[in-house]
């Protein structure tokens, strides 16, 4: 049977070097998951796991970095569906979400308690901006590198995703602050 150990490794104890370095390696990771998840696509899936499966036994928050996965995720992934599906995305194996777009929302979301970690001093009106910009850019990253397609244009679809990024990047710098405080 498997048992996952949620408790923190004695290795990332406040003053280890791993745990005042973690952020570094958690930008790290997950710009390497988004480039192997854009290029790779179907066949980033041995990479982009490993690294987290990596992320998770360094962590020195995993008690909070697995409900803001699964959280953040859900909603992530529930949204990328439902754009899927009315026709503003259309990705390239004509599936609704592929794998490897389910692992860069799992990745985004531990990011949130690590290298995003910043957006949580940051005024809500802000994180709002800046989703409205950061959102839109990371697909129309993967518009360009033909990871998906925007039949509506890009222009349009870019409209759309500001807009939900604006309301959801808020949401989800809530929702990890939330669960640093209930933890």
């Amino acid at each position: 049977m498997l048992k996952i150990n949620l408790e923190q490794p004695s290795w990332a104890a406040e003053s280890s070097w791993l745990a005042k370095h973690f952020i570094w390696l958690n930008a790290l990771m997950f710009q390497l998951v988004w480039f192997a998840a854009i290029l790779l696509q179907q066949d980033a899936w041995p990479y982009v796991s490993a690294l987290l499966l990596l992320h998770f036994y360094l962590s020195p928050t995993r008690r909070q970095d697995l409900p803001l996965l699964i959280g953040v995720s859900f909603v992530g992934m529930l949204v990328d569906s439902a754009l899927s599906l009315s026709g503003v995305f259309v990705f390239a194996d004509q599936a609704i979400l592929p794998v490897w777009l389910a692992f860069l929302w799992f990745h985004f979301a531990v990011a949130l308690n690590h290298s995003l970690a910043w957006l949580r001093r940051l005024p809500l009106l802000l994180v709002a901006l800046m989703g409205s910009i950061s959102g839109p850019l990371s697909y129309l990253g993967g518009y360009r590198l033909g990871a998906v397609e925007l039949p509506l244009g890009a222009l349009s679809s870019a409209l759309i995703i500001a807009v939900l990024w604006a309301l959801a990047l808020p949401a989800y710098v809530h929702f990890s602050v939330w669960l640093k405080r209930k933890s």
